[in-house]
């Protein structure tokens, strides 16, 4: 079969195809949603791949060591934290009668630079 030079073989990605990917698209869909969130991403990238690099994981098993496990428990409060912002940006656009979203926000965003601390 003759090589297309536009499908070339790109190199493997450091996050694999399992469960830190995971991981890592649901924290990058929500700084889609909440532009706050983007220069988190980084850390969140890096704690992933740490993550891969250290448990690696093809599927969406959770790594059986307790530090592996600790691992991925906060990458995942990582991604309920950005989840949670993205929502309380989403629901502060909404018009009508919406309780003030503030004191949720800031709180949901203390959560996210807590556990993904920019370096």
């Amino acid at each position: 079969m003759p090589r297309r030079p536009w499908r070339r073989r790109r190199d493997p990605d450091p996050l694999g195809d399992g469960l830190w990917r995971r991981l890592y698209d649901d924290c990058a869909t929500a700084a889609r949603r909440a532009p706050v969130l983007a220069d988190m991403l980084p850390r969140v990238r890096a704690l992933a791949e740490e993550g891969q690099a250290r448990w690696p994981a093809d599927g969406l098993d959770v790594p059986s060591t307790d530090a592996g496990r600790a691992h991925y428990l906060r990458l995942h409060d990582v991604r309920r934290a950005f989840a949670d912002v993205a929502y309380r940006m989403r629901l502060a656009e909404v018009p009508g009668e919406v309780p003030s979203q503030d004191r949720h926000l800031r709180d949901a965003l203390h959560r996210a630079r807590t556990l993904a601390p920019l370096d």
